[in-house]
């Protein structure tokens, strides 16, 4: 995994205590230029030594209104540190194969955002899946999947969940909701204008659900929690793909306005398997890589929302499990 350049920026006064946490961690590489009143120290780390050097100098920057930190990715560095892992206590191992919680929470805080982008690619990957899926084509349909911001506020969700941060939950259901809203708008107007085939495949396909779908929805949603816990944010145009939001909500909308409720009703249940299998994934896959509060307090409430969560996903997993058994045995 890439390492890290820390920059700590922090009046002199209080370089002291930031020297005594940087030998402590006995780093292999450090820098210290003191200009003036402010001093900056520079960490080279190994990425998973982010987090826990981060929640030691916080307190630090703390006592200034100048103070600021700064983690910058290292593309590559020469000659190689030989990392030591004897070395390597608890909780570093717990964040082996992850990103800081500082670095995944900014990596997702602008998914959680309604803005004009947001809403203007929603419009623009809703139209496209409209007229691939009344074309019934498959190139038009994935591009769609690929433009659609849809699941980002998911994943930013399942954060805010285990980091008990409300205001971010906050941030990111009310992006959910305008997302779907605005994607039931865009297919809606495209269903008075554009013919669909309920019984083309890419039509059958989303609005006759399984419990393979279910399968599928919990696996992709680990797979994008572990790509962005790692950084790899590139990894989740697979995700959009293999659990596409948008196109159901389009077949959805179009059917209604077409008259074609049951078929609808199959659509709308694929979306809600999608929705819950996202974030329970997600939801559980931070929590096992250890992605927590820094304080305890924080901590605490985190713990119970992350349980209240966890329950009530389930409750709709298994709710979802439920209808698709019924969905089937009727067909």
């Amino acid at each position: 995994m890439p390492g890290r350049l820390i920059e700590i920026i922090i009046p002199s006064v209080h370089s002291d205590r930031v020297r005594k946490i940087v030998q402590e961690a006995q780093l292999t590489w450090t820098w210290e230029e003191p200009r003036d009143e402010m001093t900056t120290f520079k960490l080279l780390v190994q990425t998973d030594e982010v987090e826990g050097l981060v929640d030691a100098i916080e307190p630090i920057l703390n006592l200034s209104d100048h103070a600021q930190l700064l983690v910058l990715p290292v593309e590559a560095y020469s000659p190689r540190r030989v990392k030591d892992d004897q070395h390597v206590d608890d909780k570093k191992q717990s964040n082996q194969g992850r990103i800081s919680r500082n670095e995944l929470y900014e990596d997702l805080n602008e998914y959680a955002n309604t803005t004009s982008m947001f809403l203007a690619m929603t419009v623009l990957a809703s139209i496209i899946a409209a007229v691939g899926l009344s074309r019934n084509s498959p190139a038009l349909i994935i591009g769609a999947m690929v433009i659609a911001p849809l699941l980002g506020p998911n994943m930013a969700l399942g954060l805010a969940t285990v980091l008990g941060d409300t205001q971010l939950m906050t941030r990111a259901l009310k992006t959910n909701v305008y997302g779907v809203l605005t994607a039931t708008g865009v297919g809606l107007v495209s269903g008075l204008i554009l013919p669909l085939d309920p019984v083309a495949n890419e039509i059958l396909s989303r609005t006759n659900s399984s419990l393979g779908e279910i399968i599928i929805a919990l696996a992709t949603g680990v797979a994008g929690a572990l790509a962005v816990s790692a950084g790899v944010a590139s990894s989740l145009v697979g995700v959009m793909v293999s659990v596409a939001l948008l196109p159901p909500v389009i077949i959805a909308s179009m059917l209604i306005v077409q008259g074609s409720t049951n078929d609808a009703l199959g659509a709308v249940l694929l979306v809600s398997i999608n929705v819950v299998c996202l974030n329970l994934a997600s939801v559980l896959t931070f929590y096992l890589k250890g992605i927590k509060p820094y304080t305890w307090w924080e901590a605490k409430r985190a713990k119970q929302s992350t349980r209240i969560a966890m329950m009530i996903w389930f409750g709709l997993l298994i709710l979802m499990i439920a209808l698709v058994t019924l969905s089937q045995y009727s067909n």
